[in-house]
């Protein structure tokens, strides 16, 4: 029983990897999107990263929730948890931006009037990289039905009635917005759903792998994945004149990182190597870096521009500036305002709980 406690803590420690490997793949995207990277990096390979991250949300809302019952307790629980992780550096944003907009004229982030602003305040709609939020705590609502339905056996009907609706909204948003309909949550939702379900059977899986000695069948799939990165971004597929469709419905864009974070829950091949201490690092800050890089390329291009640094030294500022202000931002920011919402909203619990559920 204790090897099988420490196998499912190695898996996870890889998830914290991919998470950080995923959050460096949208640092890679975006400078390559302003000219200091290839551009075959750019001009999608974000999106990438940023579909890990809603699998990677599913995942583990699931494996850590549907096994306990969906009381006023435990959903208040876990609305503060997922509250307290997310909120405190978006709002921080949001606020500095919609400050500077009022006292300068100008705000960042793409928060250019009040009213965009309050979008952001009510998690309607987002901004630049600032979308993925009002995304994913829509979703963190919607997961309280699918809880209840699983703790109810109802978790496939469920899930079928929630595809009927995406579908019915997708139709109604392309018809009346194209322009806004990707950064909402009608475009994204099945990546969560997907994470969600594989949380949800991750032990069934499991035993079925184990049973089979599947994991050793399935090793070099994990090294074609590997290889296949090579091709798999969006810009190197439209170089080669392949088909490319919108990021998440795009076969590959879309399907590529979800069978990424099926090979690394259960450490197939290569993919139980994401362990490695400094993706696991950055796995940790990954939600500041994803948040914050963009105000670091806006300055390096500055300096760029003004002659203070060559362009060939973009990119390692960029990381290396970006990585030292997320560093921060977690340690500073993130971590004790997270400690202080859970303290005064549900009183001290166990620090062991508290990182189990963060």
């Amino acid at each position: 029983m204790a090897a099988a406690a420490s196998t499912d803590r190695d898996r996870f420690s890889a998830l914290d990897g991919l998470r950080g490997l995923a959050a460096l793949t949208v640092v890679v995207s975006h400078s390559a999107n302003v000219g200091y990277l290839p551009s075959f990096l750019g001009n999608g390979l974000g999106q990438m990263g940023v579909v890990l991250f809603f699998g990677l949300s599913g995942f583990l809302m699931a494996h850590l929730h549907f096994r306990s019952k969906p009381n006023v307790i435990a959903i208040r629980r876990y609305a503060i948890h997922r509250a307290s992780r997310v909120l405190p550096l978006f709002y921080a944003i949001v606020a500095t931006a919609a400050i500077l907009l009022v006292v300068m004229g100008s705000g960042f982030y793409g928060i250019d009037s009040l009213e965009i602003a309050l979008l952001h305040i009510i998690l309607v709609h987002g901004t630049g990289v600032l979308w993925t939020v009002p995304v994913e705590c829509q979703f963190y609502a919607i997961f309280v039905i699918f809880w209840a339905a699983k703790y109810n056996d109802r978790l496939w009907t469920a899930v079928a009635i929630a595809c009927v609706v995406q579908a019915f909204l997708c139709a109604i948003y392309y018809v009346h917005d194209p322009k806004v309909a990707p950064d909402t949550l009608v475009s994204w939702f099945q990546f969560f759903v997907a994470g969600m379900l594989l949380g949800s059977f991750y032990s069934r899986i499991g035993r079925y792998l184990d049973q089979r000695d599947a994991r050793t069948a399935l090793a070099p799939i994990a090294w074609f994945l590997v290889l296949a990165v090579i091709v798999v971004p969006p810009e190197v597929r439209r170089m080669m004149s392949l088909p490319i469709f919108p990021n998440f419905v795009d076969p590959v864009t879309a399907g590529y990182p979800i069978i990424l974070l099926f090979f690394t829950i259960y450490g197939i091949g290569p993919f139980a190597n994401l362990s490695i201490p400094i993706l696991r690092w950055y796995g940790r800050i990954s939600y500041s870096l994803y948040l914050l890089h963009v105000l670091v390329i806006d300055a390096i291009r500055k300096l760029v521009e003004w002659g203070f640094l060559p362009h060939p030294l973009g990119f390692p500022f960029i990381l290396a500036v970006s990585t030292a202000v997320a560093a921060c931002s977690f340690h500073f920011l993130e971590r004790p305002m997270q400690t202080r919402i859970r303290s005064a909203l549900e009183g001290h619990g166990s620090e062991r709980q508290r990182q189990i559920a963060s």
